[in-house]
This record gives C-alpha cells, sequence and structure tokens, in this order.
C-alpha cells in the first residue's frame, strides 16, 4: 500500500498525518475497482454524505464524511472544505466537484490514476501548510 505523509504545520507544531492513497482513500471511492476514479465515483463518494438531500455537502456534513473516510484529517476539515469550496457558496456541489476532479486529472482522460492522487495530495499539502 502506498502512503502520502501528510506533513501538517499548526500552530508551529509538526503533527504527521497519513493519506493512504490507494487501498485507503483512492479504494473507497473507486466503486468498480479498476484503480482508477471517474467524476461518477468520486460523486457517489461524496453525496453518501448529503444529509438534507440537498444535492451538496454543508460543512457539518463534509465533517461528518471525513470523521467516517478520513478521521486523520478531521482536523483540517475546515480548511479542505474551504479549499474545495471553489464557488465560496458554503456548499460542496456539482459545480465544485466538476472543479476537483478537473484538478486530479492532470491528464484530462477523465480518470483519475493512483499518480494523479498522489499528486493532488502533495498539492493540498502545500495549501494547507501554506494555511498555518
Amino acid at each position: 500500500m502506498v502512503l502520502l505523509w501528510l506533513y501538517l504545520l499548526v500552530s508551529g507544531l509538526s503533527v504527521v498525518h497519513t493519506w493512504p492513497v490507494d487501498d485507503g482513500m483512492m479504494g473507497q471511492m473507486d466503486e468498480d475497482r479498476d484503480g482508477r476514479l471517474n467524476y461518477e465515483e468520486l460523486m457517489s463518494y461524496v453525496m453518501a454524505y448529503d444529509q438534507d438531500g440537498s444535492s451538496g455537502l454543508s460543512q457539518d456534513e463534509y465533517q461528518s464524511m471525513t470523521r467516517a473516510r478520513a478521521p486523520s484529517l478531521l482536523g483540517y476539515s475546515g480548511l479542505l472544505f474551504n479549499l474545495f469550496d471553489a464557488n465560496r457558496d458554503e456548499i460542496l456541489d456539482q459545480v465544485d466537484m466538476l472543479g476537483l476532479f478537473n484538478t486530479m486529472d492532470s491528464d484530462s482522460d477523465s480518470l483519475v490514476n493512483r499518480i494523479e492522487m498522489i499528486r493532488f495530495a502533495s498539492d493540498v499539502l502545500r495549501k494547507l501548510t501554506s494555511h498555518r
């Protein structure tokens, strides 16, 4: 299993987190187990936590998803939510998820492989550490 180590610097303290990219997070999203993620799989993964049926995630719903699916990142869920909420409407919806998917899909083949996921996670790490 490939692990991407996230070194998150918060309040001057170095906190080490692992982001399990293939068997963990990637494996959770990859419904057809082909080793690649498509947009529909991303939406299915995210919208499973749409508790109010609004076709988007509020910050509370996103926090619930983080708690269940990536608990090591729970302390950063607010920063992650704000980073992923591209249109700043306080809801992660199809517009935000399409932008997020397109960012992950660096070769524009409509699929995200493990290497693209690792690159994306590295970029997220860089953005999170710049907000410390």
